[in-house]
């Protein structure tokens, strides 16, 4: 979905508005896409060719067509800075709080050792396990972005994540703070990539950077 988002971005801030239009369609499905410029014929060229997934990459022209009208793209409507400002807010607050349980284990390090009488070993791995379900969660977050949307992995990641966090607390013992930290790793995956899956679907391409840009900064907040 990044990849497309880029290609999209990239061909429209350039002027290629046929060439982003038609990866707009084939990359959701929606048909084959008329090529129409202002002045008739349009070179199609070599990187254009490969994002379509066409099967001949050389450069080539495509003929105008004079039987139909290029079908618009889907109108965005526009959002008002306060919803923006709200929205960046709320998200970046939500990465930092990621980012927060990702490096709380470096800050009590000392009070685990003392309460609960863990070796540096078994504070490493605590630390480490929540990478490791972070890392083995992206792939299948990619897939369920796609199918479901960035609302409802936000959602169901906020609920892993509070579960850890109860369950960490909670816990007495190296095995039951060793399944909490999976479920805080796993259920903070989201909160980087959703947000751009999100700001790419509401907001015109030429605004994803300052978005991606606000999102990275309010959200790096959490490891201080």
């Amino acid at each position: 979905y990044t990849l497309a988002s880029y290609y999209y971005g990239l061909y429209a801030a350039y002027g290629y508005y046929d060439y982003a239009a038609a990866f707009y369609y084939y990359y959701y499905g929606l048909g084959d896409y008329e090529y129409h410029t202002v002045s008739g014929n349009a070179p199609l060229d070599a990187s254009a060719a490969r994002a379509l997934n066409l099967a001949d990459t050389t450069p080539t022209t495509l003929p105008r067509s004079s039987t139909k009208a290029p079908p618009e793209l889907p109108a965005r409507p526009a959002i008002a800075l306060s919803v923006t400002i709200v929205l960046v807010a709320t998200l970046g607050g939500l990465y930092a709080v990621g980012q927060l349980t990702r490096n709380s284990i470096g800050v009590i390090a000392p009070d685990l050792a003392r309460e609960l009488t863990l070796s540096a070993a078994e504070i490493g791995l605590l630390s480490s396990t929540f990478f490791f379900a972070f890392a083995a969660a992206q792939i299948p977050l990619g897939i369920c972005l796609d199918r479901y949307g960035p609302k409802v992995c936000m959602l169901a990641c906020a609920g892993i994540a509070a579960a850890g966090a109860v369950l960490f607390a909670a816990g007495t013992n190296p095995g039951v703070l060793i399944a909490a930290r999976i479920l805080m790793g796993v259920g903070s995956c989201c909160y980087l990539m959703a947000p751009l899956a999100l700001y790419a679907r509401r907001y015109p391409p030429r605004q994803f950077g300052m978005l991606a840009g606000f999102q990275l900064g309010v959200g790096t907040i959490g490891t201080l």
